[in-house]
């Protein structure tokens, strides 16, 4: 009886994807190599109830998952290394579909599908060549979820190894104010003025909210 439904399973997904599968079918699914010829329905259903949500439970530790009864070791093990892998495939697949930024709204944009998946504040920074073609980008700190910090040094450092002639400075607040603190526009400043002798343009910072932004040259915190 497991077996027919885990083919049945397998083929629905085979002829339409995931998309508009259920939550709890997806968990199911995800469940198959880790508990061979059972129903794993009642597992995926009991982890959804704990963690809320299919992005709950993929951002949940290994010791958490093994509070809920039945959940195999291996699949508590493996659960929240798919996060990090889907971070991974976004954010190539982001740098690959955008090539040049172009203006602010560009800039807005990158940024937000960037760290759209970041659940903590990170500081990421964008590095562009004369004609505003993006040449690569880092991620230079990661926080909690309530702070990050900003190295002016290993920013200077990317921009030069990248040969950048202007950079674009992004972090996210996940809490969702996307208004820039005090000393996020002196720290900002500051790296303007140490990226200046080197002859590299500080294009903008932009605070991003899952896919909302703010840009802080368009909103005059840097000139």
């Amino acid at each position: 009886m497991a077996e027919g439904r885990r083919e049945r399973m397998r083929e629905k997904i085979r002829a339409r994807g995931a998309q508009g599968l259920p939550p709890h079918e997806i968990i199911e699914f995800m469940l198959y190599p880790f508990i061979p010829r059972k129903d794993t329905s009642p597992l995926a259903k009991e982890l959804l109830k704990e963690f809320k949500s299919l992005d709950g439970i993929l951002e949940a530790k290994e010791d958490e998952l093994l509070r809920v009864k039945g959940m195999p070791k291996m699949a508590a093990v493996t659960f929240p290394m798919y996060k990090e892998l889907i971070k991974v495939a976004y954010e190539e697949n982001v740098l690959k579909k955008e090539q040049k930024i172009a203006n602010s709204k560009d800039a807005g944009n990158f940024c937000a599908k960037l760290l759209y998946y970041s659940s903590v504040e990170k500081v990421a920074v964008v590095y562009l060549n004369n004609l505003d073609k993006i040449l690569g980008y880092d991620i230079i700190s990661e926080g909690s979820t309530t702070e990050t910090h900003f190295d002016a040094k290993k920013i200077c450092k990317g921009a030069v190894f990248y040969q950048a002639s202007g950079i674009i400075i992004t972090h996210n607040h996940p809490s969702g104010n996307m208004m820039p603190s005090d000393e996020d526009v002196s720290c900002t400043q500051r790296i303007q003025k140490q990226l200046e002798p080197l002859g590299i343009k500080l294009m903008d910072h932009v605070i991003v909210s899952g896919d909302r932004y703010y840009s802080m040259r368009n909103n005059g915190d840097i000139k």
